[in-house]
């Protein structure tokens, strides 16, 4: 969680009625110098305390990722496109090929715009 962040404005914008918290161990270590060190970064478990509490504030559930049933009719975004997407966040390939990359999810359903 960056350190700015704020739990009460994430409760607010819940509008599906599930919110998605992820994290990364690196997030709970503190930096000096701009290095990870092996020490715990005590505001970040403060932050995560406070988050939780406000989840079970709202009657919201916490639910484990494995226990998400993955297997919807929800289709999917291609592992093949998350690779272009981050080839083109690097300049490894041109708008215009990530566009057509796009573009092609387009056409074949896959992406779905509403007009």
């Amino acid at each position: 969680m960056p350190s700015n962040y704020k739990p009460n404005r994430a409760l607010k914008s819940i509008s599906f009625g599930f919110a998605v918290v992820m994290m990364h161990p690196k997030e709970f270590t503190s930096i000096k110098n701009g290095k990870f060190t092996d020490e715990v970064n005590w505001n970040q478990i403060n932050e995560l305390k406070l988050l939780i509490q406000k989840i079970k504030d709202n009657n919201l559930k916490i639910v484990p990722i494995g226990k998400i049933n993955l297997d919807s009719d929800v289709p999917s975004i291609p592992k093949w496109i998350k690779n272009n997407a981050g080839w083109w966040a690097e300049d490894s390939i041109s708008d215009d090929e990530f566009i057509n990359n796009i573009q092609y999810l387009i056409k074949t359903n896959i992406i779905k715009l509403n007009n």
